[in-house]
């Protein structure tokens, strides 16, 4: 499977001589690589290292599609209230001062409902951070 070829290769020593030294050196063939990677697969360590490898495309495959799918319905005004509403009122409340709050829902106890209580969800945060920072 793997080519082998001599190759030679001159050394010069400490005392100024030459000398002609030969190693031999194996090339992998398409075939012996093929080979070594159907062992590699077949082990667990090989399984375990292609299921995530195939989890993590798949999860880039998913946020890259929806992600687009979100950014269409929000630049064409099909986010409705109880959607991508929500998100874009609490964040744009928390930039002017009122942290997290969204008002399509009727008054709680204690004033205007926020995000808080329904979800916890602290990565609006950043969301209105880099709204603000990068504004469209």
């Amino acid at each position: 499977m793997a080519l082998n070829t001599n190759i030679r290769t001159f050394l010069v020593t400490a005392d100024r001589e030459v000398q002609s030294v030969q190693r031999e050196e194996s090339r992998i063939s398409p075939g012996n690589l093929l080979w070594n990677m159907w062992h590699i697969l077949r082990s667990g360590r090989g399984q375990r290292a292609l299921a995530w490898l195939v989890a993590l495309v798949l999860i880039v495959v998913d946020i890259a599609l929806v992600g687009q799918h979100v950014l269409v319905r929000y630049q064409s005004y099909h986010a409705f209230a109880y959607d991508l509403g929500n998100f874009d009122q609490a964040v744009w409340n928390t930039l002017h001062g009122h942290p997290f709050r969204f008002t399509n829902r009727s008054l709680d106890w204690f004033g205007p409902p926020t995000r808080l209580g329904v979800h916890v969800e602290p990565i609006l945060l950043l969301i209105a951070w880099h709204s603000e920072a990068f504004p469209c």
